[in-house]
């Protein structure tokens, strides 16, 4: 009689990948089924036949992370008042001793569940006068140096200082964004 032999693990582990499986006295072929099952060698009939069922999630073992995590609950509710001294370290001392998710969540099963973390803050709602009041300044001042540019250019090829015209364009739009600056136009306010 010959027996097909195959690996039996759980759905989550086998995603994407295919199960091989090796015949015991006959011929093997990939394929996905699981359990144990008669070759399909034809000269031997039979009963299918599970080798090993799916455990629960509750007997996996545990990291030193899960650990962690359970150790800063239990500081949590001693410092809550819910456990005393002797029984926080008496907790802490079976805790290093668990070995599956089950033992874990014997020792926080008698504690009240852990508060949610608070929400994230609220993210500053934008200034848009401040905005406003940058854009208006870089432009005079952009105004500001090319208009003392040209008067400079002019001055320098004529070899004679020309009017201060430039000052007409730069000083009272220049006034007026000082005062707004001075007033606090723009500044954040708390």
């Amino acid at each position: 009689m010959c027996w097909k032999v195959q690996l039996v693990v759980p759905q989550w582990w086998t995603r994407g990948v295919a199960t091989v499986d090796t015949a015991v006295g006959g011929r093997g072929s990939p394929t996905k089924s699981v359990g144990m099952t008669p070759s399909t060698c034809g000269s031997c009939p039979g009963t299918i036949v599970r080798v090993t069922d799916d455990f629960a999630p509750d007997l996996i073992r545990v990291t030193d992370l899960d650990r962690k995590v359970v150790e800063q609950r239990l500081r949590v509710a001693h410092a809550d008042g819910s456990l005393t001294l002797d029984e926080l370290d008496e907790r802490l001392a079976n805790l290093w001793l668990t070995k599956t998710r089950r033992d874990l969540a014997g020792l926080t099963k008698d504690l009240p569940a852990p508060l949610p973390p608070p929400p994230p803050p609220a993210p500053p709602k934008p200034n848009h006068a401040r905005t406003a009041m940058r854009v208006l300044t870089a432009i005079w001042l952009s105004v500001s140096v090319i208009n003392l540019v040209i008067w400079l250019m002019v001055s320098l090829i004529n070899f004679d200082p020309a009017y201060p015209w430039f000052l007409w364009p730069m000083l009272p739009p220049g006034a007026v964004l000082g005062v707004l600056w001075w007033l606090g136009v723009g500044r954040t306010r708390s």
